[in-house]
């Protein structure tokens, strides 16, 4: 379900909540507090607490392994030059930026259908 932001200029505050696609009031209440729908918070750019970047890490479900074969795949692309973290519980690579979601695809020979221009397509 998506998200959607709220924000209440008063308190100078800003909520998310969720809700099926379509169907997000224009208004939350919160607390006894009003909160109004905030469009332009729902399309910034999410940021990273501790350093203040930008968010980038995707973690891809259709170039997961299972959970059992993480070592070797963590393995697989450190010997390719390409270190990737996986998710030891799901299997999913976590992706770090662009140039590695290429990267990565590249020596799996994963074919990335979300690839945008400078992206690898794939086989």
């Amino acid at each position: 379900m998506p998200v959607f932001c709220y924000t209440n200029e008063q308190l100078g505050q800003t909520i998310e909540e969720l809700h099926p696609m379509g169907k997000a009031p224009e208004i939350a209440h919160r607390g006894g507090h009003i909160f109004v729908r905030d469009w332009q918070a729902e399309h910034r750019p999410r940021v990273r607490r501790e350093n203040l970047q930008p968010e980038w890490d995707y973690e891809s479900d259709a170039a997961g392994v299972h959970p059992d074969q993480v070592p070797e795949a963590v393995a697989y692309c450190k010997e390719q030059g390409v270190p990737t973290h996986f998710n030891p519980q799901t299997g999913n690579p976590v992706m770090e930026n662009r140039k590695h979601r290429r990267d990565f695809h590249k020596i799996w020979g994963v074919k990335d259908r979300d690839a945008g221009y400078g992206d690898y397509g794939g086989a």
